[in-house]
């Protein structure tokens, strides 16, 4: 804050004192915190973290009296906080473990409902450069032209070589109302976008069933709706006695493991394993599916292309090597590790990478994605020109 005269009002030796102990303290919570949640996980990114051992922060605290004696300008406890919680998880290494302050946690809990506020792009690190993973359908983004591949150069005129994927995202998202001017690569094509940040509910399932009497099953993402949305769809199907299915999981970027299972139900018999989880090479956990396969006597085809990522690789790599069932497309994106959400005490979100995920036969897709069996290279990134390949292909060996 600032007087009237534009001076800057010292802060008393008594307010600089409190406020050192409460960041001091803050500090130290987190990190015990973190020790507690990480339990018996006791590994991130493959280096062991101790949670009975001490953490050294006397340079931690050494910085903090300098700046609080010295600094010309303002310190906030609030902002403090949260960033030494970000410095931890940005310290493991591992793009996939972030901190979410109470704003974002409150912002995936909306998506996880299938609500979201922003363009709704999914973006990751790929080869140094930040790419989109996919726009979500129904998004700002989606209906701006974004497209899966597109690589990230610019955002609001800031250049991101520099930043992590949480930066970029953080840098992307914005209240209702607010744009948000992004600078992509194409190919060779630069293109910029100025996208209008909005409210909107993510379609977690769509479905039709087209002239030839092949049923669409459209999974956009994997959330707590989408297993019991698939599966009714997929009544309607068989009451309409549909000649065969297209899993469309093109543009997904994942989400639930338990949503993943459930559509994996669908297909697959009750109490099979579909999932392994590994952490140094040791199993952890085992998933397997839960309820009747509806659809395991129905001919099926999945689609993806390079915006299918995690719980819509799962799906796909388990259809695969339990039913034998045809992957048409792209090749996948290729997030093959697992991560956990924990809720903290100040209502902000601890997101961590907890294991590496592999197929039923024992396959990892990190960082390599699924290769499609019929590969469909159209110019355009035309999720119908793969879709109609896939209706036709689906006819065609149905016969």
């Amino acid at each position: 804050m600032k007087s009237k005269n534009n001076t800057p009002k010292p802060a008393s030796k008594s307010s600089r004192s409190i406020l050192s102990i409460a960041v001091s303290t803050l500090i130290l919570l987190l990190i015990f915190a973190l020790g507690i949640l990480l339990g018996d996980r006791g590994v991130l990114n493959g280096a062991i973290f101790n949670p009975r051992g001490n953490l050294d922060l006397q340079t931690s605290n050494e910085i903090y009296g300098i700046l609080s004696k010295s600094f010309d300008g303002e310190l906030n406890s609030n902002n403090l906080q949260h960033g030494s919680a970000s410095g931890i998880t940005n310290a493991t290494g591992d793009r996939y473990t972030r901190y979410l302050n109470p704003e974002q946690a409150n912002t995936t809990r909306q998506r996880s409902q299938g609500v979201s506020i922003g363009i709704g792009i999914e973006v990751g690190v790929k080869n140094g450069q930040l790419v989109v993973i996919a726009p979500i359908s129904g998004s700002p983004a989606k209906e701006a032209g974004i497209q899966p591949g597109d690589i990230i150069t610019k955002i609001d005129n800031v250049a991101v070589r520099d930043m992590t994927e949480q930066q970029a995202s953080a840098a992307i998202r914005g209240s209702a109302g607010s744009n948000v001017d992004l600078k992509i690569m194409r190919g060779q094509e630069e293109k910029n976008f100025s996208i209008t940040r909005r409210p909107f509910v993510i379609p977690s399932v769509e479905a039709k069933i087209d002239s030839n009497n092949i049923g669409i099953l459209k999974i956009n993402t994997f959330d707590d709706n989408t297993g019991r949305l698939s599966r009714a769809e997929v009544e309607k199907f068989i009451n309409s006695r549909v000649k065969g299915i297209v899993l469309d999981m093109q543009d997904n970027p994942g989400g639930s493991v338990i949503a993943a299972r459930d559509v994996l139900s669908l297909w697959v018999p009750e109490n099979t394993i579909i999932m392994t989880e590994k952490r140094n090479s040791k199993v952890i956990r085992t998933y397997s599916t839960k309820g009747k396969p509806i659809a395991k006597d129905i001919p099926t085809v999945v689609t993806l292309d390079s915006g299918s990522a995690s719980a819509s690789e799962l799906v796909a790599g388990a259809l695969r090597d339990l039913k034998d069932i045809q992957i048409v497309g792209e090749q996948s994106f290729g997030k093959g590790s697992v991560q956990e959400l924990r809720t903290l005490s100040n209502g902000g979100m601890l997101i961590f990478t907890v294991s590496r995920w592999f197929t039923p036969d024992g396959h990892s897709i990190d960082g390599t994605g699924i290769t499609p069996d019929q590969k469909v290279n159209d110019q355009n990134q035309s999720s119908s020109a793969t879709l109609d390949f896939a209706v036709n292909y689906l006819i065609k060996n149905t016969r």
